[in-house]
């Protein structure tokens, strides 16, 4: 049922990319008498990137929400999720050490006393 809703969507934004694009500006067959300046290509051509890009993004959200439900779903899915957070702690211990480090370099860079002197100097 999922997979042919899938299907579905993705040949739905197959179908909205193959729609003509405006033609340009110059094109004499698309130059409107009423409208002296035709400034609404740029609009047209935006507005249909963002419609494009709409339906991309929704048929990507849609695959991401069936694979975390049929993940979320498994049965040893309390088991890895325990697992992974195991991992994750274990290494907390090794990060706090390592970003301590980085602190220490960066206050030291910043309080560099090789500057200091060149401030006494103008005094």
């Amino acid at each position: 049922d999922d997979d042919t809703d899938i299907s579905k969507s993705s040949t739905n934004i197959q179908q909205r990319r193959r729609r003509p694009r405006p033609a340009s500006d110059d094109d004499p067959e698309t130059l409107n008498d009423n409208d002296n300046d035709n400034n609404n290509g740029w609009l047209y051509s935006f507005a249909q990137k963002w419609y494009d890009t709409s339906g991309i993004l929704a048929s990507h959200m849609h695959k991401n929400a069936t694979i975390v439900k049929d993940s979320a779903l498994s049965k040893d899915f309390p088991s890895r999720v325990v697992h992974s957070g195991t991992t994750i702690a274990q290494q907390f211990g090794k990060t706090v050490e390592r970003t301590g480090k980085l602190m220490t370099s960066v206050y030291k860079l910043w309080n560099d006393d090789e500057d200091d002197e060149d401030d006494n100097d103008n005094e």
